[in-house]
């Protein structure tokens, strides 16, 4: 399944009501400036959604930063977000 917007990123696959609302979701917040909150259990692929965001959203020729993180943000929290430079951040 590619988006309705021309870009053919592809979306996550299936035909079931849960996937078709979360490619919805997706499409819906790249459009939007907004900071983005992706939860879920382990192994629910959070990452590849944020990577998919990050690709239908006008950021998508910026930078996209992951950020692994344990208890406590780690001390060069901010040097990556000003490497993403208004791209994505993924913590």
């Amino acid at each position: 399944m590619t988006t309705d917007s021309g870009q053919g990123v592809e979306l996550l696959p299936g035909i079931s009501d849960a996937i078709t609302k979360i490619n919805q979701a997706l499409c819906e917040a790249a459009r939007k400036e907004a900071p983005v909150f992706i939860t879920g259990e382990a192994g629910t692929e959070k990452v590849f959604a944020a990577k998919l965001l990050h690709s239908l959203s006008p950021r998508a020729a910026k930078p996209l930063a992951k950020v692994s993180v344990t208890w406590k943000l780690p001390s060069d929290l901010a040097g990556r977000f000003r490497q993403c430079d208004g791209g994505t951040l993924i913590v």
